[in-house]
């Protein structure tokens, strides 16, 4: 039983105790009185007595009514409170099994999410794994490139420095090529490693700066050439240059003035060639030999 409602009943049941020690009360006065007047009425006119115990019979129910309708005013004011408390402790009980109701259903359904969650979590396991996986692949792949980025930075610099190296030298080559002396012993340096990286030997099957006479004068050729059978053929590496060079420092690409410089040029160019070919045709190189293709 809950406390409040056996504390409630133990209130209204004493309150039927007192009621009822209260009626034991008067009854036991009004013995007394009637044992104390037993004597007195002995020597008294009995029907003095007998108004005498009436009037204090009536006082007595008088003070036995005026108990009564206490008590019963108490007992109703006890029941009022006690019904009163009754419904409250029934509302108490009441909001005290929502309570129980409501956390039980929190209860189950947090109980429901942490296993639907954790449903969900076994499901994405293997995600999780593959993500883990591809973030440890996209780490590596990033540390790759930013090696390779370093590799193709450092490759670049050596790029660009071997461009300004080539550019340079090719400036100086060309700077070189304008002189008509440096231009000729380039010639016959390039003459004599084709010749050499044809398997010709020097003083065997070729001589460089080998002077010859005949009727047009004296010739010095940059190589005579021994071929097979006894035949001799004299080479000049000598070749006009300048038109070239300077045709070859406009973009082929180029138009307007410049296009137009870089085609006048080049033709500068073919017809220096052809009157140097002329040239070498009027030294007569092959009259000088004793055998050459021609004889």
């Amino acid at each position: 039983m809950d406390p409040i409602l056996s504390l409630l009943l133990g209130l209204l049941g004493g309150l039927i105790v007192g009621a009822a020690a209260g009626g034991f009360a008067v009854a036991t006065l009004l013995r007394r009185r009637a044992d104390v007047a037993a004597p007195a009425a002995a020597t008294e006119d009995p029907a003095v007595v007998a108004a005498r115990h009436e009037a204090e019979l009536a006082q007595a129910r008088a003070a036995e009514a005026a108990i009564r309708a206490e008590i019963s005013s108490d007992l109703a004011a006890a029941q009022a409170t006690v019904d009163s408390l009754k419904e409250q402790v029934l509302a108490q009980q009441e909001q005290y099994r929502e309570i129980v109701e409501r956390h039980r259903a929190e209860a189950q359904e947090a109980a429901a999410r942490e296993q639907a969650e954790s449903k969900v979590l076994q499901a994405l396991a293997p995600v999780r794994e593959s993500l883990s996986e591809m973030q440890k692949k996209v780490v590596e792949l990033e540390a790759q490139r930013s090696q390779q980025h370093g590799q193709l930075t450092q490759q670049l610099k050596s790029a660009t420095e071997s461009e300004e190296r080539l550019r340079s030298t090719a400036e100086a080559l060309a700077s070189a090529l304008r002189s008509n002396s440096t231009r000729g012993v380039w010639g016959e340096t390039q003459l004599r490693s084709v010749v050499e990286a044809a398997g010709l030997i020097e003083r065997v099957d070729f001589d460089v700066q080998s002077s010859i006479h005949s009727d047009a004068g004296a010739g010095r050729p940059d190589m005579i050439v021994h071929l097979p059978g006894g035949k001799s053929i004299a080479l000049d590496a000598k070749v006009p240059f300048n038109a070239y060079l300077e045709a070859s420092q406009i973009p082929a690409t180029a138009t307007g003035l410049d296009g137009a410089r870089r085609e006048s040029l080049l033709k500068q160019h073919v017809k220096a060639v052809r009157d140097h070919i002329t040239a070498l045709g009027g030294k007569a190189y092959w009259a000088g030999l004793d055998s050459s293709p021609s004889s």
